[in-house]
This record gives C-alpha cells, sequence and structure tokens, in this order.
C-alpha cells in the first residue's frame, strides 16, 4: 500500500473501477448494476458540493469510494439496485451514505473511516444535521462505531437490501469538525482535489 492516497470526487468516469471494487467486496445477491450506480453518482454530484468520493492511488489506481447524497427517507426511501434522482436539498432530511467500499489490498490504510468523514463534512455543509445508511452483510457492529445507532424513527422499507438489512443514523450537526476530518474543504480557489490524506 502506499503512504499517501488521494482523495478527491468521485466521477462518472470512475463507473468501471466502482464496479471493479464493488465485486471485490459484496455477495453476488448484493451487487449493483452499473446504471443503478452510475445515478447514484449522478445524483451525489448534483449539489454545491459533492457527496461521493474516492480513494485514489498515486499512481490512479482507484482504492475506495463512498456514495452518498440528501435524501428524505420518508418520501423517496432508498432501494438497492434502483436509479435514483436527486432530492431537493430544501426537501431532505439526512445524509443518505449508500454505500462505502474498500479495496481488499488498501483495507489496512482506514479509508472507508477517512471516506465517512469526508462524506459527513460534506453533509454538514449542505446543512444536513442527520446522516443514515442500511447496514448489509452484518456491518452494524462496524457502523456503531462510527456512531450510527439501530433507528426506527424514519425507518424506510427495507425489503429490497435483503433480510438482515438495518437503518441506522447518527447526529450529524453543522458544527466544525476536527481538522483531519475537514482537509478536502480547502480554499475556494484551490481544485476539489486538493486533500491529501496521509
Amino acid at each position: 500500500m502506499p503512504k499517501h492516497s488521494t482523495l478527491r470526487p468521485l466521477l462518472a468516469e470512475d463507473l468501471d473501477a466502482v464496479l471493479r471494487i464493488q465485486r471485490q467486496c459484496y455477495h453476488t445477491a448484493l451487487l449493483e448494476d452499473g446504471a443503478a450506480l452510475a445515478a447514484k453518482i449522478a445524483a451525489a454530484n448534483q449539489y454545491a458540493v459533492p457527496t461521493a468520493w474516492c480513494a485514489e492511488h498515486p499512481q490512479g489506481a482507484l482504492l475506495a469510494y463512498a456514495i452518498a447524497y440528501p435524501l428524505n427517507p420518508a418520501r423517496q426511501p432508498p432501494r438497492w439496485n434502483t436509479p435514483c434522482a436527486p432530492a431537493p436539498v430544501a426537501d431532505a432530511t439526512h445524509l443518505y451514505v449508500h454505500d462505502i467500499a474498500v479495496a481488499p489490498a488498501a483495507r489496512r490504510a482506514r479509508l472507508a473511516e477517512r471516506l465517512l468523514a469526508r462524506v459527513l463534512a460534506q453533509g454538514r455543509a449542505l446543512h444536513l444535521a442527520r446522516a443514515a445508511l442500511v447496514a448489509v452483510q452484518g456491518a452494524q457492529h462496524y457502523w456503531r462505531r462510527q456512531g450510527f445507532v439501530l433507528s426506527a424513527n424514519n425507518a424506510p422499507l427495507l425489503d429490497s437490501f435483503g433480510v438482515d438489512a438495518q437503518w441506522m443514523e447518527r447526529a450529524n450537526p453543522h458544527e466544525p469538525a476536527p481538522r483531519a476530518a475537514l482537509t478536502a474543504l480547502c480554499r475556494a480557489d484551490s481544485p476539489p482535489e486538493c486533500a491529501k490524506v496521509l
């Protein structure tokens, strides 16, 4: 693993790499097709600050990705393997973290935590005071360590995610975050990929 990896917004042209990492991380029954993931990446890139990010090797290979977007689960419940349309931020109640996946070779680099910190920071910039996700493959224990808790409040129908899916939420108040979590929010004249995470 390289010592340095760069965080940058996830783009439409990254789709093939996203599909490759997804195949390395999930059971076949949980794989989403390219059209569904492309729509979610596009939705995340519709806002003043992008909410889908990736970690890139210095030589250009994608190591990990995070796809998140504003959502009102009561009006537009998340669906697995289904294209989505961007929700107006004014209507959204949550930053929905749809997927964070890390290539097996990069799992010791704490990229999932770094990408989560980045998308939560972007959610705060959009004034979304709560974050939510659907835990699958028994991942709720990991997400608890990241501050998420099981929640019946606002829980949408999760049948498309499988029988073990769990709706989890955490507060994401709009307040200054630790410097290490916000290095991506550079000066206005800096490029989006300005942040380098050690």
